[in-house]
């Protein structure tokens, strides 16, 4: 027995502009002292993060 569900017979498609929710509570936010952790053990292990995601995360980490 398949632990699958059936497939569709019609195809749904959406993008992602139509499923994003635009009023997000803050809980669902990274804090700065989040974002400053990211860093920290990115920077600690020798990892480069993507240079769009460095950026949102020093800007989110600046805004305590």
């Amino acid at each position: 027995m398949r632990s699958t569900g059936e497939c569709p017979s019609a195809e749904n498609a959406s993008i992602l502009s139509q499923i994003l929710q635009a009023d997000v509570p803050g809980k669902y936010y990274l804090s700065p002292k989040a974002c400053l952790g990211i860093l920290r053990r990115a920077s600690a292990r020798g990892k480069e993060l993507p240079e769009l995601l460095k950026k949102a995360l020093e800007r989110q980490a600046q805004s305590a």
